[in-house]
């Protein structure tokens, strides 16, 4: 979570954002080439997939 944001990840498919307390939901891969991604983390509102091509910054 981020604030009022959730974020989920499916492999393979890439990460999905709610701002609704997880009603609906929305891709949000904003540049990612790689949806096989190992880790999500939030540093303050920067919010990092790491995937097998490098790291990603979401926002």
């Amino acid at each position: 979570m981020n604030g009022t944001e959730i974020y989920a990840g499916v492999y393979g498919v890439g990460v999905y954002k709610s701002v609704n307390n997880g009603v609906s939901w929305s891709l949000t891969n904003n540049g990612i080439t790689n949806t096989n991604f190992s880790k999500i983390w939030i540093n303050g509102q920067d919010i990092f997939v790491g995937t097998y091509d490098g790291v990603f910054l979401l926002k």
